[in-house]
C-alpha cells in the first residue's frame, strides 16, 4: 500500500472520530503509523480484522489510551455492561446452544505460542504484554495473518 493511501485512511480514521462520533483524536500521522507499525497490513472492519481500540472504550484515541484487538472483539467489548431487551437475550441464548467450551476448547487456550519469536506458556500470558486478547492470538494462530505467531508444542518434562 502507498504511504498516499495510508495517510488517506488516517485523515479518514480521525474525521470519522471527530466529526462524526465526537471522539478527540490526538495522534498525529506519524505516531498512528508507527503505532500500526507492520500490522497495518491486518486493518480493516472484518470480524478478525484489526482495528484501533480505546480502553474501556472511553476517552480519546491517543498513544496511552488504545490497543489493537480484532474487530469482532471490540464490538462484543463495547457491548458489555449494556442493557438488553428480554427478545435479544433470547435470541443470542439461542444463538449459542451447544457451543460452550469443551474440555479441548479450554486446554488449546493453554496452549504455548511463540509471538515475534518470545516464547510464552499460554496464550493468556502471551496476551497482556502484546496488548491483545486471547481470541486474536488464537485467530493470528489459526488464519497464519500475523507471520510471527504461532503455536509452540508443549514440553513434557
Amino acid at each position: 500500500m502507498s504511504e498516499k493511501l495510508y495517510k488517506q485512511r488516517y485523515r479518514r480514521q480521525r474525521d470519522r472520530a471527530t466529526r462524526v462520533r465526537g471522539i478527540q483524536f490526538y495522534l498525529t500521522y506519524e505516531q498512528w503509523r508507527a503505532w500500526w507499525g507492520d500490522d497495518i497490513q491486518y486493518r480493516g472492519k472484518g470480524a478478525n480484522d484489526l482495528c484501533m481500540c480505546r480502553y474501556n472504550d472511553i476517552g480519546p484515541y491517543a498513544v496511552w489510551n488504545i490497543y489493537k484487538d480484532t474487530f469482532g472483539n471490540n464490538v462484543r467489548t463495547a457491548q458489555l455492561g449494556k442493557p438488553r431487551s428480554e427478545e435479544i437475550k433470547r435470541k443470542m441464548s439461542e444463538s449459542r446452544l451447544g457451543r460452550k467450551d469443551s474440555p479441548a476448547q479450554l486446554q488449546a487456550k493453554l496452549k504455548p505460542c511463540s509471538i515475534e519469536g518470545v516464547v510464552y506458556p499460554s496464550m493468556s500470558a502471551a496476551a497482556e504484554p502484546n496488548g491483545v486478547t486471547i481470541e486474536s492470538i488464537s485467530n493470528w494462530i489459526k488464519s497464519d495473518r500475523k507471520p510471527n505467531c504461532y503455536s509452540v508444542p508443549r514440553v513434557v518434562s
